[in-house]
């Protein structure tokens, strides 16, 4: 299992597309995690994404998890999040992308 995972609102365009990868959220407004967290999502999400060849388009920071799936829930972007969140029940049109 991989360590962290993409969600997805439900009417997202990705939501056919597997595997979905990062390069594939270019573009796309992201729900970050503040930097309290430390060095850690934050970052580890911000070189993801310059690895992939873009800054993250950050529109909202967070500093929980719940707190991310439930602002994509609303529709506000996407999310990286750790990967223990496809074990959880997620409501509101969020999709936990593994691929």
């Amino acid at each position: 299992m991989r360590a962290f995972v993409a969600v997805i609102h439900e009417t997202s365009p990705f939501v056919d597309l597997e595997p979905l990868t990062i390069k594939d959220l270019k573009g796309e407004n992201f729900i970050g995690f503040n930097k309290i967290r430390g060095a850690g999502y934050c970052d580890i999400v911000r070189q993801h994404c310059r690895a992939a060849g873009f800054p993250p388009k950050i529109v909202q920071r967070v500093s929980h998890t719940t707190g991310l799936v439930t602002l994509v829930a609303a529709g506000l972007g996407v999310g990286i999040v750790p990967a223990w969140v496809v074990n959880e029940p997620i409501r509101g049109g969020v999709l936990p992308q593994t691929g």
